[in-house]
């Protein structure tokens, strides 16, 4: 995401998103996350919020938001030594 963008996006119950998200140029995210998420969130400038209610954020790598809100939520990080971070 660039200049501008705004990006605002639901993965619900029972369904799931592959891929990385990067915001940049003063881009906005928001995320909200009751199903599944598999992916990184990488920041430039720009601002993200990613909130999970009842959700997985399964981390593929570093990653940064702006605002992160977890209730009832798993944020899955892969095993040590897997060599993803």
């Amino acid at each position: 995401m660039g200049t501008g963008s705004t990006l605002d996006l639901d993965i619900g119950t029972g369904t799931a998103a592959t891929g990385d998200l990067k915001v940049s140029d003063g881009a906005e995210a928001a995320l909200r996350i009751s199903g599944t998420w598999i992916g990184a969130a990488l920041l430039d400038s720009g601002t993200s919020k990613v909130s999970l209610s009842g959700g997985v954020w399964q981390l593929t790598g570093d990653s940064a938001v702006t605002t992160l809100v977890s209730n009832n939520s798993r944020i899955a990080f892969p095993a040590a030594g897997s060599g993803a971070f």
